[in-house]
């Protein structure tokens, strides 16, 4: 009788158990950066989203206010007459300031120029845009000032009274504690927030100071360096946008969205807090006004 020799059972050896865990770990750390990749893109396009949303407002906000500027229900050289002197003085229908207003509003006794503490490092500055307007309507929004308040009326005989809307927008820091665009009118001391996220507010002013009439602007200045507030008739202004939030963006990790070009063309890197940031253009023609000239218009 013939023995046959058992086969001796064996399992895997040590080499392939090793070689099955460590593709199995980098199949798992591949999937896994797919995962982490697929979330950051997805909190980066939301933030995109985000603050595509926030400046398409303060770019409507901003935009209507400056096309409201100067308006007077009185068309042509009548207007000049009638709004050129004491509290409806309209000729100049806005003044911004490289810095901070150092004078609160007032319309009371004429519109003047109002004080301004010139601050040639600021990377924003304030506006102060003015209109008359008409009879106060809550359901509509009309004869109202930037925080809602009615416009108050004011008049010096001959002329009547008549709603008048002062407003004023700078950016200051909120009580999220990030820098947010705020507005003060002449309706209400108080000021309000309008906007999160802003971090960065810079105007120029377009003015046509040939003295030739025509419509066309011969410079753009910062508000430091106007000639004659009376001779601007165009404002082009840019900010920089935040989105809300702490972010994934990393300029460590060569994040090529961390960085950007803020409003005076300085490129930048996001801080530490990885949020997403752009700037905004855009130029609005002060339909009240006649470029080149004194006189505004309807």
């Amino acid at each position: 009788m013939s023995r046959r020799a058992g086969r001796r059972p064996h399992g895997r050896s040590l080499v392939e158990l090793l070689i099955t865990l460590t593709i199995g770990l980098v199949i798992s750390i591949f999937l896994t950066g797919i995962y982490i990749t697929g979330q950051d893109n997805a909190r980066r396009i939301d933030s995109t989203q985000q603050i595509d949303d926030g400046a398409r407002f303060v770019q409507q906000l901003l935009a209507r206010q400056l096309r409201e500027a100067g308006y007077s229900p009185v068309v042509g050289t009548g207007r000049a007459r009638m709004y050129a002197w004491g509290d409806l003085n309209l000729n100049a229908p806005l003044y911004g300031c490289t810095g901070s207003f150092s004078s609160a509003i007032s319309v009371a006794g004429g519109l003047a120029q109002p004080g301004c503490t010139v601050d040639a490092g600021t990377s924003s500055e304030m506006i102060e845009v003015r209109a008359l307007t008409v009879a106060a309507n809550a359901a509509t929004g009309e004869g109202q000032t930037c925080v809602g308040t009615d416009a108050p009326a004011l008049g010096r005989q001959p002329l009547p009274a008549q709603p008048i809307v002062v407003n004023r927008f700078y950016l200051a820091t909120g009580s999220s504690g990030q820098s947010e665009l705020f507005c003060r009118s002449n309706g209400s001391n108080d000021s309000q927030s309008l906007a999160s996220g802003v971090e960065q507010l810079v105007f120029w002013y377009g003015s046509n100071a040939t003295g030739d009439g025509r419509q066309s602007i011969s410079r753009w200045d910062r508000a430091s360096t106007v000639p004659d507030w009376n001779t601007v008739s165009s404002v082009r202004f840019c900010f920089v946008m935040a989105s809300p939030g702490n972010g994934s963006l990393s300029a460590a990790s060569g994040d090529a969205a961390a960085s950007y070009q803020d409003c005076l063309g300085v490129t930048r890197t996001s801080a530490a807090d990885g949020r997403l940031r752009r700037a905004y253009w855009t130029t609005v023609t002060l339909r009240n006004v006649v470029n080149g000239s004194t006189t505004p218009l309807l």
